[in-house]
């Protein structure tokens, strides 16, 4: 399996949302998908942790990730932050080093121009859901942003890096 996340460490400022998918290499099957919410814990270790149980729980052989990086365009309102998702990204880094898990980062940009949601539904990865969209998989359950965003992970890495 394949799992894709859309990380999201912020917590003290902002409750953040993870989105994640599971993705059968070579097909268009995403058995599993959803969000981890930072709102549902009570502190930052716990939200960490959740993450960290479902890369054990789903046990993939390969986690394809959205990578943080600081723009000029951003930079001021990032001001005294504390770069809660580049924590929350080294905490999944070393868990995968010290599981053996093998982790693909890459930035937004490179995914979201490559696989927008009208090549996900003509692949057939997606589909339809009222005004939103839900996997083909389990097609009348609505899927977050933040879903969609990890599913263009994992199906990035799929198709186009999995033979490396």
């Amino acid at each position: 399996m394949i799992l894709g996340i859309d990380p999201s460490g912020n917590f003290d400022e902002g409750k953040g949302t993870t989105g994640w998918c599971l993705l059968e290499p070579g097909t268009t099957n995403i058995p599993e998908a959803g969000e981890i919410s930072a709102k549902d814990f009570p502190a930052v270790y716990n939200y960490w942790q959740q993450h960290l149980s479902l890369i054990i729980h789903s046990r993939p052989k390969h986690i394809s990730m959205e990578d943080y990086l600081l723009y000029a365009d951003k930079s001021r309102t990032q001001i005294n932050s504390r770069f809660e998702t580049v924590q929350l990204i080294g905490v999944i880094k070393h868990h995968c080093w010290q599981s053996g898990v093998k982790l693909h980062i890459r930035n937004a940009g490179q995914v979201k121009k490559r696989w927008s949601n009208k090549i996900l539904l003509h692949k057939g990865y997606i589909v339809h859901c009222g005004r939103g969209y839900a996997t083909a998989s389990s097609p009348t359950v609505k899927i977050s942003k933040h879903t969609l965003n990890a599913i263009r992970h994992a199906v990035h890495y799929d198709v186009l890096e999995s033979g490396d």
